[in-house]
């Protein structure tokens, strides 16, 4: 559940004295995502050195599909597997999820 890996996330970073400040921003526009489209799969989440939280899903033919969110709706995807997939895009989150979000691992019913 996206709710236990974001409560993992914060505890394991307030036990780190060496992990970056997360950014506000960037969480608050992860999480809205995560609560708009509650058809996702539950992605991985974690920040990166800079502080900015991604969100990362895998799926078959050993593809991954990652979401940094850079805040204020700005985000950067890439997607890449070994079936010759290689999508990369920055811009506006509903813009690029309206283009993109086939690639996106559903919930199963």
């Amino acid at each position: 559940m996206l709710a236990d890996g974001l409560s993992k996330m914060i505890s394991d970073l307030a036990d780190d004295a060496d992990a970056p400040a997360v950014n506000i921003a960037s969480l608050r526009d992860m999480a809205s995502c995560m609560l708009e489209h509650v058809d996702y799969d539950d992605p991985f989440v974690g920040p990166n050195a800079t502080g900015i939280v991604s969100a990362e899903w895998r799926f078959n033919n050993n593809g991954v599909l990652l979401l940094s969110f850079l805040g204020h709706g700005q985000v950067i995807l890439v997607a890449q597997d070994d079936g010759g997939l290689d999508v990369g895009a920055n811009g506006q989150l509903d813009r690029l999820l309206e283009e993109h979000s086939h690639l996106v691992p559903k919930r199963r019913p």
